[in-house]
């Protein structure tokens, strides 16, 4: 199974990396020598990833000659897009928050500072596998696990048109919207920080009558379920992300 992998386990300096860090030292070195040997999962921090660079991107993906640890998310298969979403359809709006809450927890915890014993918990209480009945026999359900990614630092574009789960450290404002009939509506701009330290424009989620309450200096933490592409963005220059939010599935603190 290839897994795409938004960060990886540091083996020289024990901490969780951005893929970012990697792109930054190839495009700096030529490549990756220097560290390929010490490039591990972030999830069980056991199996051995790969860095590639192809005409298409960069992306990491897990070794040939290794295996995850028994219950990491990146040793399951990606449920379809079309199963997710009816998942998350026939949850009610409060067990649809506290999933998405879980989710926060797991994808914006400070994973550097988990000692081993609440790893192994996570890994087994992980919010972003779900159980799908089998086609062939509906009597056997089996783990997925939903795909998923980080809104800051480097986006391939080889996500578009799958269900992911998208979060990440933000910054939020509000923009009011008037479509050609005079239907005013808002937007919920999202900024994410590059490596400059600037605040940029990453994408944006339609909400709507809804108004959102955002303090514009804070930073939030934000989990939402969506599908994304990267068409032409008329309201901005140049090629962004836009996230075609499922109805109600976000969550921001």
């Amino acid at each position: 199974m290839d897994r795409k992998f938004d960060e990886f386990f540091n083996q020289i300096n024990q901490q969780i990396e951005p893929i970012d860090y990697l792109i930054e030292h190839s495009k700096q070195y030529g490549n990756v020598d220097g560290l390929k040997e010490h490039i591990f999962c972030p999830e069980c921090q056991l199996a051995k990833l790969t860095f590639v660079h192809t005409g298409k991107g960069f992306h990491l993906r897990t070794h040939l000659n290794t295996k995850h640890l028994e219950g990491c998310y990146y040793d399951f298969e990606h449920i379809d897009t079309k199963s997710a979403t009816e998942f998350f359809k026939s949850l009610n709006k409060e067990q649809i928050q506290s999933k998405l809450a879980s989710m926060m927890r797991y994808l914006l915890s400070n994973k550097n500072n988990i000692s081993v014993s609440n790893k192994i918990d996570a890994l087994q209480n992980n919010p972003l596998l779900i159980e799908q009945k089998e086609k062939t026999n509906t009597q056997i359900k089996v783990r997925k696990s939903l795909r998923r990614q980080k809104l800051t630092g480097y986006i391939d574009e080889s996500i578009a048109g799958d269900l992911y789960i998208f979060y990440g450290n933000v910054k939020l404002s509000v923009e009011l919207y008037t479509s050609k009939n005079n239907f005013q509506y808002y937007k919920l701009i999202i900024k994410t920080k590059n490596k400059q330290g600037e605040w940029r424009y990453r994408t944006s989620l339609y909400r709507g009558k809804t108004k959102d309450d955002i303090d514009v200096d804070a930073i939030y933490k934000i989990v939402f379920i969506g599908v994304a592409n990267f068409k032409e963005n008329n309201e901005k220059t140049g090629k962004y992300m836009n996230c075609k939010k499922l109805t109600r599935y976000l969550h921001f603190v």
